[in-house]
């Protein structure tokens, strides 16, 4: 992100206006009738207001005072509720320094985006070395919004001029995709689908990682050390002989022109949430976009174990520049490559989990490459999002081609996945 140049604008108050067109008019009338003493009076009128204004634009508090931000949690899920803190301190605390900032009015640049469509209200606490704007973001879009810079507001004195300037650089607020409430059991294991013993080898200490203790789990196998650092349960998974790993595929539709597509970020939200949950639940996942218009991240498509931060960070920041195509023989030749990278990639009886939009054009739906003749429904599952529900004609076609498939028309996929993989009646 770019930094935005520094502005400064100058306008006169009302008291300002009024005295400058005083003088001026006791200056032409002072010249017109040759009297010099009103004419300096209309001089000394005018003076005042040229010497505040020029002051307020000289005297910048760029290179005077630093701008630092605070967010919590960083990055965010869309609907989630972020505090920011936003601290204002001089580079070189003295009494001339303090008092100037206090008499500061402070205002955030902040986008829709992050708003919610709602006034920000700050809570503003002053201190003699610093002030702290304290208020709350609801970001509602995915994506890398620009927040800040800050923009400050000072006035002269007497109350003749009113300058705005911005202050310090805007901070990059990372909005990850929504996250769809889903229950903690391993779904795919109790669908059927046993650990990988066969072939494995014996797992050394390069291939442990650790997981979130979910009800079940043999507690011979909880990482005791780990539980006492990070108060909570974790249990050793050895890649080795961990459960089926998995795929989920987000197959993004063609780019619209609407600036946001609904069905687009569902698709992407019911993928990222897919993801999370079954690297959780003990499945090596990696995630991977088909149709997707910007730079490939370094981290995405890699296999992921653990449950740590740094996990699921490799899971879900890739999803926040997810941008799609617009359709075109770029898009077609894009996609196939990529659907053939992911089919390379298979490891075994690896479980593929699509997640498509229910309106994708009939002609670019080659789902049966993703699976060989002997792959069974048990290893290939799809989530069409549609707006409404009923039957589908992408499901159809899946359902022709051997995929176990749900429509998903709203938010519930939790009851959505249990009953397509038949733990949930």
């Amino acid at each position: 992100m770019t930094a935005r140049p520094v502005t400064r604008t100058a306008r006169l108050t009302h008291r300002g206006t009024g005295l400058l067109l005083a003088g001026v008019v006791l200056v032409l009338a002072g010249f017109v009738a040759a009297l010099t003493p009103v004419l300096l009076l209309g001089l000394l009128m005018c003076i005042p207001v040229a010497v505040t204004t020029i002051v307020l634009v000289v005297l910048h508090p760029s290179g005077r005072f630093t701008v630092t931000r605070s967010l919590r949690p960083a990055p965010a899920h869309v609907g989630d509720e972020v505090t920011v803190t936003t601290r204002v301190a001089p580079r070189h605390l003295t009494a001339w320094s303090s008092d100037l900032l206090h008499g500061f009015g402070l205002a955030e640049e902040v986008p829709p985006a992050l708003r919610s469509g709602t006034p920000l209200r700050a809570l503003v606490r002053a201190r003699y070395e610093d002030v702290h704007l304290d208020y709350v973001l609801h970001p509602t879009v995915r994506g890398r919004w620009p927040l800040g810079p800050l923009e400050v507001t000072r006035v002269g004195p007497l109350g003749l001029c009113r300058a705005t300037s911005t202050l310090g650089e805007a901070t990059a607020v990372a909005v990850r995709p929504r996250l769809l409430p889903m229950t903690g059991s391993s779904a795919l294991a109790q669908a059927g689908i046993s650990p990988m013993q066969a072939g494995a080898n014996e797992p050394s200490d390069e291939d442990a990682s650790l997981r979130r203790y979910v009800p079940g789990d043999d507690l011979r196998r909880v990482h005791w050390k780990s539980a006492a650092r990070h108060r909570e349960l974790h249990v050793r998974v050895d890649e080795g002989a961990s459960l089926t790993p998995a795929t989920v595929v987000v197959d993004l539709p063609a780019a619209r022109r609407t600036a946001h597509d609904i069905v687009l970020e569902r698709i992407i939200s019911v993928g990222a949430t897919l993801a999370t949950h079954l690297v959780e639940t003990g499945h090596a996942v990696r995630l991977v976009a088909v149709g997707d218009a910007g730079p490939a991240s370094p981290s995405a498509g890699a296999r992921v174990v653990a449950t740590d931060d740094a996990a699921r960070a490799r899971i879900l920041d890739p999803t926040i520049d997810l941008t799609p195509m617009p359709v075109g023989a770029a898009r077609t030749a894009a996609r196939a490559a990529r659907l053939t990278e992911v089919v390379g990639g298979r490891r075994g009886a690896e479980q593929i989990v699509v997640v498509l939009g229910g309106d994708t054009e009939a002609a670019e739906i080659e789902l049966a490459a993703y699976g060989d003749e002997a792959a069974t429904s048990a290893t290939r599952t799809a989530v069409v999002v549609t707006r409404a529900g009923g039957p589908n004609p992408v499901a159809s076609r899946l359902c022709d081609h051997g995929w176990r498939t749900v429509v998903l028309a709203d938010d519930n996929l939790d009851d959505a996945w249990q009953q397509l993989l038949g733990v949930r009646a």
